[in-house]
């Protein structure tokens, strides 16, 4: 019971997470060809997802699933200040 309470914040975040990368994604295309642009993104973001299930397999193989939470998540959190990049070049570009 203790783990599916520490768990399920976990999802709901994860399960957060998926619209609000649509969303970006949808901000960040040329409306003229927003559908290729889209699909590129899409097909980045599974690409991301492969390599990401690969090397935390491989970190929880050879240190366990604590390591590998705390590794993902740093990487993640590194993303960080790219996102902030994003969002600043998108204000000079409107």
């Amino acid at each position: 019971a203790a783990l599916i309470l520490l768990l399920a914040p976990m999802y709901l975040l994860a399960g957060l997470f998926t619209p609000a990368s649509y969303a970006l994604y949808m901000d960040l295309t040329d409306p003229r060809v927003a559908g290729t642009q889209f699909s590129a993104f899409m097909a980045a973001t599974n690409g991301c997802e492969s390599w990401a299930v690969l090397a935390g397999g491989r970190i929880a193989g050879a240190a366990g699933y604590p390591a590998a939470f705390v590794v993902m998540s740093l990487a993640s959190l590194l993303s960080l200040p790219l996102l902030r990049r994003l969002s600043v070049g998108r204000q000079r570009h409107n």
